[in-house]
């Protein structure tokens, strides 16, 4: 999709953006995923960023892979994305800013740690 139909679109949508730039930062064994965002719904809000935390959950299946009810012990580990917030980071006028911004913010959490 172009920035052409983004922008055509911008008004017909609450938000709408997409992602221009992904990058996966591994520490102490968390993967973490930056998404830069470049967003078309409001012009004084150009690029802002989302953070994902790679985490590892369970889950309980009511159904086998045949279509019967699970057994109430069964359970499953599956590895999912969870979306964490990056407090005090305000939107940006170029991508890269907002992603110096997003590392800068994640580089001070995980050295807290």
């Amino acid at each position: 999709m172009s920035s052409t139909a983004l922008e055509f679109y911008s008004e017909k949508f609450v938000e709408i953006s997409e992602v221009v730039r992904t990058v996966d930062v591994v520490h102490n064994n968390k993967r973490y995923r930056v998404e830069i965002l470049k967003g078309y719904s409001n012009p004084n809000l150009p690029f802002s960023v989302k953070c994902w935390i790679e985490e590892e959950v369970e889950i309980h299946p009511v159904w086998n892979e045949k279509g019967n009810p699970s057994d109430a012990n069964s359970m499953k580990k599956i590895t999912v994305l969870r979306q964490t917030d990056l407090p005090w980071l305000s939107p940006r006028n170029d991508s890269e800013g907002a992603l110096q911004q997003a590392l800068g913010f994640l580089a001070e959490k995980v050295k807290a740690k």
